[in-house]
């Protein structure tokens, strides 16, 4: 039977727990793939999840840490891959990792849109509120050379 075994986020960890593996990582190679998932784990820029090679769809929302049905909707639009024996779905880790990627990738990416577009929205406000003052100044600057 497939299980997941551990699910861990970075502010899950004790300060021993940080030191180990700050201790740990201190001999292993700076390349390492284990040596930068920690590093980045460390940064609270990633989440480790260990699992067997294929795990149901109730396992993949706890990993994922939504509920079942959002699994299925996620199967259902073809965004997680999935093999079907019988009425059984089956995850494998591969495709929920794949999934974890893109999904971060899309919201990174829709987060650095928003930003732009924040920053425009500002910008265009700051030159109207600005233009707006030089037209007030303008104006009063009239009103005083006709006194």
């Amino acid at each position: 039977m497939t299980k997941v075994l551990e699910h861990i986020t970075s502010n899950q960890l004790k300060q021993q727990d940080i030191a180990d593996v700050k201790d740990a990582l201190t001999h292993m190679r700076p390349d390492s793939p284990i040596a930068i998932v920690l590093r980045e784990m460390l940064a609270g820029e990633a989440s480790i999840f260990i699992a067997e090679k294929e795990m149901s769809p109730e396992q993949a929302a706890k990993v994922l840490g939504v509920s079942r049905p959002y699994v299925r909707h996620l199967i259902d639009k073809g965004l997680l891959k999935f093999d079907k024996t019988g009425s059984h779905y089956k995850i494998s880790s591969h495709d929920l990792a794949d999934y974890i990627k893109r999904h971060e990738q899309a919201m990174a990416e829709y987060a650095e849109a928003a930003a732009t577009t924040q920053d425009e929205q500002d910008r265009r406000i700051a030159n109207e509120a600005s233009g707006l003052n030089e037209k007030q100044s303008k104006e009063i600057a009239d009103m005083f050379a006709d006194l």
